[in-house]
């Protein structure tokens, strides 16, 4: 049975790439600009847009690279405590990395369906 990621985290990596370059992963840096932050219904918006992908999808505080969350739970998400102006980072590893993480900063840029 192929190793189809890390169940803890729900994020899937290749254990033995052949390379460096065999390895790839998609990222992109953005700042929340809702006003209230990244609280449970611009979250799950969020989240609704992430679970569209196959991928794994990983984000973080800029310069946070140690707590990394699994973008497709809510949970870990709100832990991140998100607020207004925060930097962050999204990181994808898959078949549609590019269009989840470019996608989700989309969406981040947007508003989340708030008022800026």
């Amino acid at each position: 049975m192929p190793d189809t990621g890390d169940r803890r985290s729900g994020y899937p990596f290749r254990r033995y790439p052949k390379s460096e370059e065999d390895f790839t992963v998609y990222q992109k840096s953005t700042v929340i600009v809702n006003p209230s932050g990244l609280h449970a219904r611009p979250a799950s918006e969020f989240i609704a847009v992430a679970k569209k992908f196959s991928s794994g999808i990983r984000v973080w505080k800029a310069g946070e690279e140690n707590k990394k969350s699994n973008a497709k739970s809510i949970i870990s998400l709100l832990s991140l405590a998100l607020k207004k102006g925060t930097p962050v980072v999204i990181e994808a590893s898959g078949d549609d990395e590019k269009e989840a993480v470019d996608s989700l900063v989309a969406a981040i840029n947007s508003g989340l369906g708030e008022q800026q």
